[in-house]
């Protein structure tokens, strides 16, 4: 068996793509009814409506999930008010924060870097809050996918992004078993390295020009990994935000480490199984 054979091998049995159970979607439509009942507490403690919308992204959007490993990933966006008085995106993350807190039981909810954290026991749901900007979109064919503001608590600050047009780079790109493969490199390690920083950093080093086989192309991704720095990567939708590549010096270490580990004619079933 080859590398090739063997990486496919395991996707077969890894690999759950945009598959959603009864679970999942149960989940989905019980978080999406707590943001729909936050509004109505805002609306009637405020007198302010909320226009919103609740989307699938990550993984499971865009086709990358792995049976037992991926978390599900909800957007919360609040698309326009009724009223020219509104919160901040910083202040929907934090008065959100507070109603599910306080309303909602049953469950383990923390703050995270761009989101929150939510636990049904063992079942984990990450749950980003979002304001539309109106003036600001991503076209495909015939529909218009706007953009979003969402809260940083990293560096206390507002990011600009689309959600929608990471799916879809993600979807079109013919990368999701290269994908998938350095998500299974990263779990087997128990690596820091966040999903998004991966899409963007397969799509920007894999081209149609240079795209080889399976095994190639993820040792290609991952020895950009091997320091001193991870490379600098940035938000496909938005060239001003880079995306970071771990959080801590330890993990950075590790995270080389492993990179280099892969460069260095060690088995494949050493370093993904």
């Amino acid at each position: 068996m080859n590398n090739d054979e063997y990486l496919r091998k395991l996707l077969s049995e890894k690999a759950n793509g945009s598959f959603l159970s009864q679970e999942d979607l149960h989940k989905f439509a019980e978080v999406s009814g707590w943001f729909t009942l936050f509004c109505r507490h805002y609306e009637l403690n405020y007198n302010i409506y909320m226009h919103t919308k609740v989307s699938m992204i990550g993984a499971r959007a865009n086709g990358t999930s792995l049976k037992g490993k991926s978390d599900m990933d909800i957007l919360a966006t609040v698309t326009g008010y009724s009223s020219m008085e509104q919160p901040t995106t910083k202040e929907l993350f934090s008065y959100l924060l507070y109603f599910l807190k306080r309303h909602i039981g049953g469950i383990r909810i923390n703050e995270q870097l761009l989101s929150y954290r939510i636990d049904f026991d063992g079942y984990i749901v990450h749950l980003t809050p979002s304001i539309q900007l109106e003036k600001s979109s991503y076209k495909k064919k015939w529909v218009r996918y706007y953009d979003q503001t969402i809260y940083s608590r990293r560096t206390d600050s507002i990011i600009t992004t689309n959600f929608h047009k990471h799916i879809d780079l993600v979807r079109n790109s013919g990368l999701q078993e290269e994908i998938m493969c350095v998500k299974l490199w990263r779990d087997c390690h128990n690596l820091e390295l966040p999903s998004m920083y991966i899409y963007a950093l397969a799509i920007e080093v894999i081209t149609e020009k240079n795209k080889s086989g399976l095994f190639d192309n993820v040792s290609r991704i991952i020895s950009y990994l091997t320091g001193p720095f991870p490379k600098a990567v940035f938000d496909p939708s938005n060239p001003e935000n880079e995306l970071p590549s771990q959080h801590s010096l330890d993990g950075c270490l590790a995270l080389t480490s492993a990179a280099q580990s892969f460069s260095n004619n060690t088995p494949l079933s050493e370093l993904i199984w």
